[in-house]
């Protein structure tokens, strides 16, 4: 699932790096938004929709409650990758500290997250 969203940032990427941008920005642009955003990112996204439908799996509740539940997960996950997607683009055009903590704050949250739905849901 999150192939796609890595190649196409990968273009970007590699037109920069064609273009002949400085080394330091192509290198901040790749921390940032390509891994830091569309690679864990993303990942942690999809991994906490996975866990979030399986912790509320339809158990046929009051009437329209199961649909206000769905929508509910849908605009939690869609507000963290939109979230995200804007704390990559501010880090990679600040410096590359900030892209580089991105991309570790974006791992440890995979991690963490993927240990915790584990041990909780057992998925």
């Amino acid at each position: 699932m999150v192939t796609p969203a890595v190649s196409g940032m990968l273009e970007d990427h590699l037109a920069l790096w064609k273009g002949g941008a400085p080394f330091q920005g192509v290198l901040t642009h790749f921390m940032g938004r390509v891994l830091g955003s569309y690679a864990l990112w993303i990942a942690f996204c999809v991994r906490m929709l996975i866990s979030l439908c399986f912790f509320f799996a339809a158990t046929r509740r009051w009437l329209i409650l199961d649909y206000l539940v769905t929508c509910c997960i849908h605009l939690t996950v869609c507000a963290m990758a939109f979230a995200g997607d804007l704390a990559g683009r501010r880090v990679s055009r600040s410096s590359l500290w900030l892209a580089a903590g991105w991309m570790c704050v974006a791992a440890v949250s995979l991690v963490v997250f993927t240990y915790l739905a584990r041990k909780a849901c057992k998925v």
